[in-house]
């Protein structure tokens, strides 16, 4: 009998699934993409994508997925939240927290946001071959090296894939990046659009991520000097 030991959110319209299954006497993990049925918004169905390994190399993909990760965040692409302080509980398992010292302040973003306030255009993308849309003209308000926020005037899907096409200091901007949110503005005669998006970047090529570098090193506040 099929197991179902846990699953995530692909998109808007995909899931992927993690399955224990026994076939021909043998347990397997089985890592399978999972489609929203067109005809209604809650059944899914089975995709053809999946990964079928023999239970005992799960050990050995969740050390290399791993790696990968760290290698991923290192480079700035991704982050995750360290699991240090984090307590695993089993049911029926208790825990006291400590009303001791309150813990230190940490920095509210990982990678500070810089203002632009600048026009550009955002494609939305095909899920399937990736091929943009119509141009969206509107406001880029500002940037950081894990994303952006624009103001549209239309709202475009939440996890949904754009390519943000700007031009600043004469320097030429194109990335792909994931819609993480979309907050309406109160004001809709804001300059640019009432779609407030919140943009993650998913794949930078060398020329953009070099172009991202500048922009925030010329926009970046200064530093007062150490005081002696």
């Amino acid at each position: 009998m099929d197991e179902r030991l846990g699953h995530f959110i692909r998109n808007q319209e995909e899931e992927i699934w993690i399955t224990l299954r026994e076939v021909r006497g043998e347990q397997q993990i089985e890592i399978r993409l999972h489609e929203r049925d067109a005809s209604t918004t809650s059944a899914l169905a089975p995709g053809k994508e999946k990964l079928v390994i023999p239970v005992d190399l799960l050990p050995v993909l969740v050390k290399t997925l791993s790696r990968a990760q760290e290698a991923l965040m290192n480079r700035g692409l991704i982050y995750a939240a360290p699991t240090s302080q984090v307590t695993q509980l089993e049911r029926g398992d208790s825990v006291r927290f400590g009303l001791g010292e309150r813990p230190k302040l940490q920095a509210a973003r990982q990678h500070p946001r810089v203002p632009l306030n600048i026009r550009g255009e955002c494609r939305l993308l095909d899920k399937k071959d990736f091929w943009p849309g119509k141009p969206v003209a509107g406001e880029v308000l500002n940037v950081s090296a894990g994303g952006a926020q624009v103001r549209l005037p239309q709202r475009f899907p939440r996890f949904g894939q754009v390519e943000l096409f700007m031009v600043v200091d004469g320097m030429v901007f194109r990335g792909r990046a994931e819609v993480a949110g979309a907050d309406a503005i109160g004001q809709k005669g804001a300059p640019g659009g009432h779609f407030c998006h919140s943009l993650r970047w998913l794949s930078l090529e060398g020329p953009a991520r070099d172009v991202l570098a500048k922009i925030i090193a010329a926009r970046a506040p200064e530093r007062p000097a150490p005081t002696e």
